[in-house]
């Protein structure tokens, strides 16, 4: 127990003073149990005071009052005015402060209002709580930060709508807990969620209170699973291999089928089967034509998971059937031989159930004619190549032109090539001295003799190509028009062409000739410049007299007011020759063709 200590009274003598203590608490309802009394007495000996009056004491906002009467004397021993016991309900936390006060109105004397504060001590109120986040089937820890030994935790769990109990009314501290796998049905599109834990203290049967924790929860071993089969559904793919489970490249039609399953509620969102450069996107799909036997196949579930496998089927490596050569020639310009070179690139192997085999033929028309039947013949086979050379007949006439088409097959494909054969003799031979038309010549629909066309050609390719008034630049000396016709004539002897230009008097006029090899510079084009001189003497002023002849002239000097005479000289330079006036230049032969 404890006292405020001795207030004072309107009769210095006379003290009093507050005593208080507590009895007990109630944990459960956080109350505590406290008394207080108002004790008074003299300070001296041998005096009593009495006399009527009251008391007031004041716990926790809350007055009481007590009678004083003429029997409750005060002397130098203490004497209780007044003692009450009252329940204080503490803050939600546990802790309290009360105020305590106390006054006495006495007919012998009067007090003012004296009072003090009483910490009481803080009772234990509801525990705090943690807990670990952990994957979902996973065990993790909840631990519990308890205000008194004598409590006992509920523990629950929230988690998307889903509400459940850990523990009930247990001591311990630190809970072990698996964390439910019906927690991925509430978070079928992610990889976590968050749920709450909720901690109910309890003092004996009493809920003291509840704190809450957040955690969270992962998703763990949930990647979705995927497989995938491949047949070939190319009938006549399937026929040569035998088998369904064998592709051929380039010719195979690979179906796909994809089984793709996720786990833990969630949903397969994409799938997807790439094989070298083709893709497809659904769970079952035919790829056309596949140049690989290698299939990789993945999926995707709504939480972004994925999985992956690979299909690996056996390709047959065939190579494509293809002509690399093709070439037709006549051993001369005027041979009715046409020979042939025939190249090209064959799968020349087994399919597994049936061998490839190759069949090479031909025919040929005359251009624009009717075709001849096909011609079968047999090539050579070297590797995963074959070639054919030989002569195609001597029944092609060079005055003609004639098309060739040639035919490979083998199991899978077919190829064609077309070629011509032009005539042995072209239509129109331009020689240096003539030019001939071999054939027949038509000149408005009408046929006309060769000769005729020769010349009409001739002078047609002239007047196009040199008309009248041309330059023909050459290195040879032959006069053009011994070779092309027409009459030519030097021109330009020693001279460089310039371009005319209407705006020059000097270029405006067509072979107006000018300019010189060589030129000597005039005293008007000679550059100012200056000459030197001597002279004898020291005389200082010198005065050029030039009246003196030759190349003797007379220089004065300014002595003692006389001049002097000093003879002095001038040499000339130069040569006076003309200097080269020539550009950079090639010289050739030049004809202007007159008519």
């Amino acid at each position: 127990m404890a006292n405020s200590g001795n207030f004072g009274t309107s009769n210095d003598k006379i003290v009093y003073w507050i005593e208080y203590y507590t009895n007990s608490q109630n944990i459960p309802n956080n109350i505590s149990n406290i008394t207080a009394k108002v004790w008074v007495k003299r300070t001296n000996t041998g005096y009593t005071t009495y006399g009527s009056g009251t008391v007031n004491l004041n716990i926790n906002g809350t007055n009481y009052s007590q009678e004083i009467t003429s029997s409750q004397r005060i002397t130098s021993s203490p004497i209780c005015l007044i003692e009450k016991t009252v329940d204080i309900p503490h803050n939600a936390d546990g802790t309290k402060v009360v105020r305590i006060e106390a006054s006495i109105s006495h007919s012998q004397f009067n007090s003012g209002t004296n009072g003090l504060n009483y910490t009481l001590s803080t009772i234990a109120r509801k525990s705090s709580v943690t807990c670990a986040d952990g994957n979902i089937g996973s065990a993790t820890t909840i631990n519990i930060n308890r205000a008194s030994s004598g409590f006992t935790h509920t523990l629950k769990y929230s988690f998307g709508g889903l509400n459940g109990t850990i523990a009930t009314k247990t001591s311990n501290t630190s809970v072990g807990w698996t964390i439910p796998t019906s927690f991925y049905s509430k978070i079928p599109n992610s990889k976590s969620g968050q749920g709450t834990i909720t901690c109910e203290t309890y003092s004996g049967d009493t809920l003291i209170g509840s704190s809450t924790c957040s955690f969270n929860a992962f998703v763990i071993n949930s990647n979705p699973t995927v497989t995938a089969t491949v047949v070939d559904t190319n009938a006549t793919t399937k026929a040569l291999t035998g088998d369904e489970n064998k592709l051929i490249k380039y010719y195979s039609n690979a179906k796909v089928t994809i089984t793709a399953t996720a786990k833990n509620n969630a949903t397969i969102q994409s799938q997807k089967v790439v094989c070298g450069a083709k893709t497809a996107t659904t769970a079952s799909s035919t790829l056309n034509n596949v140049e690989t036997g290698i299939f990789d196949i993945s999926c995707t579930d709504s939480r972004g998971l994925t999985a992956s496998t690979r299909a690996t089927k056996t390709l047959i490596d065939y190579v494509r059937l293809a002509f690399t050569q093709i070439t037709l020639s006549r051993p001369s310009t005027t041979s009715n031989t046409v020979n042939a070179t025939v190249k090209g690139n064959y799968f020349n192997a087994s399919f597994g159930a049936v061998s490839n085999t190759l069949t090479l033929k031909w025919r040929w028309r005359v251009k624009n004619g009717s075709w001849s039947s096909y011609a079968t013949v047999t090539s050579i086979k070297s590797g995963n190549t074959f070639s054919y050379s030989a002569s195609l007949g001597t029944n092609f006439s060079f005055n003609n032109e004639y098309e060739f088409e040639f035919v490979a097959t083998d199991k899978l494909a077919t190829v064609t090539s077309a070629k011509t054969v032009t005539r042995g003799l072209p239509i129109l031979d331009i020689g240096k001295d003539d030019v001939k038309a071999n054939g027949t010549i038509y000149q408005f629909d009408k046929e006309v003799l060769t000769n005729e066309a020769n010349a009409m050609l001739k002078a047609l390719l002239l007047s196009i190509c040199y008309p009248v008034g041309s330059i023909k630049i050459s290195t040879s000396s032959s006069n053009p028009g011994t070779y092309i016709g027409g009459t030519w004539v030097a021109w330009g002897k020693g001279r460089v062409p310039i371009g005319i230009d209407t705006a020059d008097n000097d270029f405006k006029t067509v072979e107006k000739t000018g300019g010189s090899k060589t030129h000597t510079l005039t005293v008007e084009e000679m550059p100012e410049h200056n000459h030197s001189f001597s002279y004898e003497g020291t005389n200082k002023n010198p005065m050029v007299d030039t009246g003196l002849s030759g190349n003797e002239w007379g220089v004065h000097f300014e002595t003692k007011n006389e001049f002097r005479a000093s003879p002095a000289s001038m040499n000339n330079t130069g040569g006076s020759k003309a200097h080269n006036n020539l550009q950079p230049y090639i010289v050739c032969y030049m004809w202007k063709r007159t008519a």
